[in-house]
């Protein structure tokens, strides 16, 4: 009978997920001069983009981390 102490050599291989450049790029921020009614109103509309702008790349970027630990999990 052959006895040995030693393991095997086990490697770590630290992966992550892809996340693309345009997603971690900040929305900035709308920069129109509101100096009628008018244009306050259309401040609105443009912050109210910019938000969902915003949100849309918070959601892209969490379905990628989700599918990312979904194949983590099927791996394992």
């Amino acid at each position: 009978m052959l006895l040995s102490a030693c393991d095997p050599v086990q490697t770590t291989r630290l992966i992550s997920p892809a996340i693309p450049a345009e997603l971690l790029v900040p929305v900035p921020e709308p920069t129109r001069q509101a100096t009628t009614l008018k244009d306050l109103g259309l401040l609105v509309v443009d912050y109210d983009q910019a938000l969902e702008q915003a949100n849309s790349k918070i959601e892209a970027t969490g379905a990628i981390i989700a599918k990312f630990n979904q194949r983590i999990s099927n791996a394992e």
